[in-house]
């Protein structure tokens, strides 16, 4: 089943557009905007993406939330990968690494 993550709310209080969102794609970033499709997923299975929130300026920028929206889509904590903590200040050019899995359990 073709699914899209719909948004990740990413809000940033004082300074929005300093954080960006990354599919992460071997050792490179592709950017994304507002939605990512995961592709066909079959149910029973699991695709879990890492994405990266970079803070493309210069001046650390405060990240409040981060949230997923859609059915069967949910952060995963993964050993080489751990849940960002927020609230937290992300510095300039620093970057928040996490994975979304999407498990599809009906059609």
């Amino acid at each position: 089943m073709w699914r899209l993550l719909l948004l990740a709310c990413l809000c940033a209080s004082s300074v929005p557009g300093q954080l960006k969102l990354f599919v992460i794609q071997g050792n490179a970033e592709a950017p994304i905007d507002g939605q990512y499709g995961f592709g066909t997923v079959s149910m029973g299975d699991v695709r879990d993406i890492p994405f990266r929130l970079r803070n493309t300026g210069k001046s650390p920028t405060p990240l409040t939330v981060l949230s997923l929206a859609g059915v069967d889509f949910a952060f995963v904590n993964l050993p080489a990968v751990s849940l960002p903590a927020v609230p937290q200040s992300v510095a300039g050019g620093a970057a928040v690494d996490f994975t979304v899995r999407y498990a599809p359990s009906a059609y």
